[in-house]
């Protein structure tokens, strides 16, 4: 929105330039001096040339208004004025179009506390100066409870789910090119060799992570230590040589580095190498975009939409903890993008007479998520959540599939 309404300003501006065949004044002197020396024909073709740039903006800038307009429903959306409920009508005609379900009874009593407080705010110089999804960021924590807001919710989601620009993506496979290519993969023995030194400066010898590296393979056997967060952390660097530089297998590292199979340590290793606790944020980005999935969901037509429906049945059931809505939007979302779930997710049922071997059943498969679950079916929850990367256990018993998904 904030994008089409500057370039909405910039298309305005030119086309009263090219109206009006706007040049400085300072150009213009020149040009009459110019003319006054008997250049009139370049003259001529100057002003002419300067008519063919406003042109070549406007059909340039025209070009890609055009994709925009399809959502011009939503300008409304930027909350620089009021909502009017005509305008948010529109949107929910929209949005129901599009398979997303917006409950028109509920959603014009929200507007009206919108409309309230878009003419209350609106006076403050700081909140104008807002961008929109913090102005919108504003209004949902000041509401009493998501009631207040939960139709206005959904179409916020769809809106804000539009990205401006792809500037950032681009930005990733820049640095990927620059990383991974021949010249930085393929080290010589020699640079091999040299690469534990380079990055044990600090006083850490090859010698001392050692036995650093001995000392948490003897605590990760003891119960509730204390001293394998700072090991983990002191010998970052010699792991991430084993697992980037050698490139060990999948039981090589296990066996080097068995904490490092450790749900918690999967976390802490993410956070040590992005700097971000990843989890938490990946579970409530999930949960945050649950309403705007469970909508998609039902407005899928055909065999996919008839198995969405099947089980949003129970999930739309009351008690339903939140670690099986998070492994039903996974699932559904694979199914939806046209994937087969079975490929990436595996169900066994373990029975007491048949007790089910994970690794032998999964043997042949390069990744796969499995879960347990009793055959009797006296337990809900799976008795274990795990994931086979190139037939070696990786993790096991999980709390939930959604986790498994994050890893």
């Amino acid at each position: 929105m904030e994008v089409k309404k500057i370039m909405n300003s910039i298309h305005t501006i030119l086309l009263e330039r090219k109206s009006n065949n706007f040049m400085s004044l300072k150009v213009k002197r020149l040009l009459a001096q110019k003319r006054s020396d008997g250049l009139g024909k370049e003259y001529d073709q100057f002003c002419a040339d300067v008519q063919g740039l406003y042109s070549t903006c406007l059909e340039y800038l025209e070009k890609w208004m055009t994709p925009m307009e399809e959502f011009s429903t939503f300008t409304g959306m930027d909350l620089s004025e009021p909502p009017e409920w005509n305008d948010v009508e529109a949107c929910i005609k929209f949005l129901g179009e599009k398979g997303v379900v917006i409950g028109d009874v509920k959603c014009f009593d929200q507007v009206t506390n919108l409309k309230r407080f878009t003419e209350r705010c609106n006076r403050d110089e700081e909140f104008s100066g807002l961008q929109v999804h913090q102005k919108w960021t504003k209004y949902f924590e000041k509401a009493k409870s998501i009631a207040c807001y939960s139709e206005l919710l959904k179409i916020a989601q769809f809106v804000f789910a539009l990205s401006s620009h792809n500037a950032n993506v681009e930005r990733v496979f820049s640095l990927m090119q620059s990383q991974w290519n021949k010249e930085r993969n393929q080290l010589s023995h020699q640079r091999r060799e040299a690469k534990p030194r380079k990055q044990n400066r600090g006083g850490h010898t090859k010698e001392q992570h050692e036995l650093d590296q001995d000392q948490l393979i003897a605590e990760s056997k003891k119960k509730g230590s204390t001293a394998i967060k700072d090991l983990m952390c002191r010998t970052f660097a010699h792991r991430r040589h084993d697992v980037i530089s050698l490139k060990m297998s999948i039981e090589d590292i296990k066996d080097r580095w068995p904490v490092l199979f450790d749900v918690s340590q999967v976390s802490a290793e993410f956070q040590r190498i992005t700097t971000l606790n990843l989890e938490p944020k990946f579970m409530s980005m999930l949960d945050f975009y649950f309403p705007k999935l469970l909508s998609m969901f039902q407005g899928k037509k055909g065999a996919v939409g008839e198995r969405h429906r099947a089980k949003m049945s129970i999930l739309l059931q009351s008690g339903i903890p939140i670690q099986r809505k998070r492994e039903f939007v996974i699932r559904c979302l694979i199914d939806h993008l046209g994937k087969d779930v079975s490929a990436l997710i595996k169900d066994f049922e373990d029975a007491a007479d048949a007790p089910v071997s994970v690794q032998e059943e999964l043997a042949e498969e390069v990744m796969k998520i499995y879960l347990l679950q009793n055959q009797d079916g006296s337990v809900d929850e799976p008795t274990d959540v795990g994931i086979v990367i190139l037939s070696s256990e990786a993790l096991g018993i999980l709390a939930e599939p959604a986790a498994i998904c994050w890893d």
